[in-house]
């Protein structure tokens, strides 16, 4: 999510030294595969972490 709020720092040209790769926007876009890093993909990572479900992507 910081990669959203604070794009100039973590987005994919960010500046800091973790900013999010190509690869990295892949793997977080969980939730309806496709559309981007969304509030929605955080909420399927808790989600999956609780084990509340049991298979990413969402």
């Amino acid at each position: 999510m910081q990669s959203l709020s604070n794009p100039s720092k973590f987005g994919r040209n960010g500046s800091d030294t973790y900013h999010i790769t190509a690869q990295g926007e892949l793997n977080g876009d969980v939730n309806l595969n496709g559309n981007g890093i969304t509030n929605a993909d955080a909420l399927a990572i808790q989600k999956y972490l609780l084990t509340i479900i049991s298979n990413l992507p969402e």
